[in-house]
């Protein structure tokens, strides 16, 4: 269920989703679709975030599956900043052993 692929996403996930969020399961199966709920990449297997508003959810906002439950953190766009930070600095920089660090 990688953003890159066109995996088929579990049903029975999205069933439980759909239930956790109070959307039917066709409007789920279409945020994922559409890719407005993505998977976070790499090694963060089971945390989804919102790339965009839906309904009464904020931009931002990242899911965490855990133990078939789910849990919400209600967020804002920095912490889809702060998300990919971590495999975009592997990407790009990763053969750099010394690099600097500007902090605002």
């Amino acid at each position: 269920m990688s953003r890159e692929g066109n995996e088929e996403i579990d049903p029975q996930f999205i069933a439980r989703l759909a239930s956790f969020l109070g959307f039917d399961k066709e409007r789920v199966q279409h945020l994922f679709e559409k890719n407005y709920l993505a998977q976070n990449w790499g090694k963060y297997e089971y945390l989804f975030r919102f790339d965009k508003e839906i309904s009464h959810i904020e931009r931002g906002t990242v899911l965490y599956e855990k133990d078939g439950s789910f849990e919400i953190i209600m967020g804002f766009p920095k912490i889809r900043r702060a998300m990919v930070l971590d495999p975009t600095i592997k990407k790009h920089l990763a053969a750099l052993k010394k690099w600097p660090w500007k902090k605002k």
